[in-house]
């Protein structure tokens, strides 16, 4: 690297800016790591959602299905009764769906936008 008869000045100096080098160079190793364990992170939390989205949308269509064969409302109370009976437990779980669906929107939102870039840090 350097012989012995070159300043040691300049010797000490290139030593010192190949330190601080390796030193930014860790310190940015670090934090592609950070940020990868980050993406990775969001990525499995994108799949959940995914994977939620598709459950929801198989309970829709489903759900419109069903919509779409019920019967006029009877006349009679009992009848009525039954059909409300039969359909409250669908509207209870599509309320319950939805807010599951929201609330999962809502959390990789954020952890989205709370991901900082890894270009905004400066070594």
């Amino acid at each position: 690297m350097l012989s012995a008869s070159e300043d040691p000045v300049s010797a000490a100096e290139l030593q010192s800016q190949k330190s601080r080098a390796e030193l930014d160079l860790k310190q940015l190793a670090e934090q592609i790591g950070e940020r990868e364990s980050q993406l990775q992170t969001v990525l499995a939390q994108c799949g959940q959602f995914e994977t939620d989205s598709d459950d929801f949308l198989r309970w829709l269509t489903k759900t419109e299905r069903t919509v779409a064969k019920l019967r006029p409302i009877s006349a009679d109370a009992a009848t009525v009764q039954d059909q409300k009976d039969s359909y409250q437990v669908g509207v209870t779980g599509f309320l319950l769906y939805l807010f599951v669906f929201f609330l999962s929107f809502s959390v990789l939102k954020f952890q989205f936008t709370r991901q900082t870039p890894i270009t905004k840090n400066k070594i």
